[in-house]
């Protein structure tokens, strides 16, 4: 996989069965009907084309009733560029990149020093290759661009304790992120981490006040380790100011497990972070000057 145009890199991490491909179709299906951009034009060259029409579709706001999608394939990742403009007229161009679930337990074997299957060795040296550091020189490794990035790390409220390889997810998660360090992905072009938890409506809450203060214990409870690693990381490279905001989300009223109706207040504040820490440039000559000299 390569990314071949300048933009702004948004990367979306999660274990399987965690809903990050939901939440991040429900991102973009926003993201299209002009409510918080005032439009989206994709690029037709990039390499997750068509999962990028397709997904979204999938969270049509103008049906009543939608049906989820399955999670990405485990050999599958996908570039998805397009360029959102901003109520401003600025154009922010975005490329977004869904690994597959699968990436985070590749990553966990790695550490681990388990054997690889040659799928997983793929998967693991594609990741590397795109977002491997730099050199001693300064030179980005592999394909590894010099676009500044921003990584949302997602999970699923009430699944802390679910096991994979034996092991509950908090334990993978910890172990990605310290993986993700090591080969240097934060270190340079980072502008922001976050930490997406969905289906928070499971929350009982009096308010939204009172439903973010119990998301914030809830987090620093079940996944302490994960969380203080990426803590340590914006503390580290200078991130967020030291800090992981952490996101609530939630698709809205979901039933039979595949059938919702969609709420897209989560996914609106989403569009907004992604508008607000994303370079932005003007149309014509002006545009011109701002990308070339400023950006």
């Amino acid at each position: 996989m390569n990314i071949n145009r300048e933009s702004t890199e948004i990367y979306f991490w999660g274990i399987p069965s965690s809903g990050k491909t939901c939440a991040l179709g429900a991102i973009l299906s926003v993201a299209q009907n002009g409510d918080i951009a005032r439009s989206m034009t994709l690029d037709t060259e990039c390499q997750g084309y068509e999962y990028l029409n397709l997904l979204p579709q999938c969270f049509d706001l103008t049906k009543p009733v939608t049906i989820l999608p399955e999670g990405t394939p485990p050999d599958c990742s996908y570039e998805m560029g397009f360029d959102l403009e901003d109520q401003d007229r600025k154009t922010h161009p975005i490329t977004c990149v869904d690994f597959a679930g699968e990436m985070i337990r590749t990553i966990y074997r790695k550490h681990a020093g388990k054997s690889l299957s040659d799928t997983e060795q793929r998967a693991l040296t594609d990741f590397t290759n795109l977002l491997g550091g730099k050199d001693e020189n300064g030179k980005p490794i592999g394909n590894r661009t010099n676009n500044r990035k921003i990584h949302f790390f997602v999970v699923e409220y009430g699944a802390e304790q679910r096991e994979y390889d034996g092991l509950p997810q908090k334990n993978l998660l910890a172990s990605a992120v310290s993986y993700i360090d090591e080969i240097g992905v934060f270190k340079d072009n980072t502008d922001a981490i976050y930490l997406i938890v969905t289906k928070v409506d499971k929350i009982k809450a009096s308010s939204d006040e009172d439903r973010n203060k119990k998301l914030a214990k809830y987090v620093r409870t079940n996944y302490s380790t994960y969380f203080g690693n990426l803590e340590k990381v914006c503390a580290k490279y200078r991130i967020n100011g030291g800090d992981v905001p952490v996101i609530p989300f939630s698709l809205g009223t979901v039933c039979l497990q595949d059938m919702c109706k969609i709420d897209a207040k989560y996914a609106n504040e989403v569009v907004k972070i992604i508008l607000e820490r994303s370079h932005g440039y003007s149309t014509g000559k002006k545009g011109w000057f701002e990308k070339t000299f400023k950006g």
